[in-house]
């Protein structure tokens, strides 16, 4: 459910959808919804009264999957690493909140795109020391906002630096900086 919330959500505000990973989510769920009758002791299919004094019907897996529940929760630790691996996709979900801490630093590197979507409280990016850099290699920044963009130096001074020219537009009016003339 909350996969499929927020992917409506991401989706209406032209974010990327989780669609690829709630579907790996449900065909797996899918998966362990499959039930079978026992065997009898010759080996035939039946529905009678197992050895336990159980009727013959049992949950069971319709693919080849591994499953780990529990209703209080569930720790992995070592004092090594711990690696997850997948093919396909790798879902986190949570009802409420996901931490990660590390004690040293948090890298990824991804093969074509990373896209972050908040529905309801706005989004924080905070650098306690050192700078925040953002570069785009091969293409355009582009900041946009429905209401105000405010850019604020609290302490020294503001910038703006490019080869060509800067052109600055409001309200039908501009201000071009280029070849040395500001128009």
């Amino acid at each position: 459910r909350v996969m499929d919330a927020l992917s409506e959500a991401s989706s209406a505000h032209q974010a990327d959808s989780l669609t690829q990973g709630h579907d790996a989510l449900k065909s797996f769920a899918d998966g362990t919804e499959h039930s079978i009758t026992g065997m009898s002791p010759d080996g035939a299919a039946g529905g009678g009264l197992t050895a336990g004094g159980g009727t013959g019907q049992a949950n069971a897996f319709s693919q080849p999957i591994m499953l780990l529940a529990s209703p209080a929760g569930i720790g992995l630790s070592t004092q090594q690493s711990t690696h997850i691996a997948s093919d396909a996709h790798t879902n986190f979900v949570s009802g409420q909140n996901t931490h990660i801490a590390a004690g040293r630093s948090l890298i990824a590197s991804v093969a074509e795109k990373i896209s972050l979507f908040v529905q309801n409280a706005g989004m924080k990016l905070f650098a306690g020391k050192g700078k925040i850099q953002l570069q785009a290699h091969a293409d355009d920044v582009e900041v946009s906002a429905h209401k105000a963009v405010r850019l604020a130096s609290v302490t020294d001074s503001i910038q703006v630096v490019a080869k060509k020219e800067i052109l600055l537009t409001a309200g039908g009016a501009y201000i071009r900086i280029a070849d040395g003339k500001i128009e």
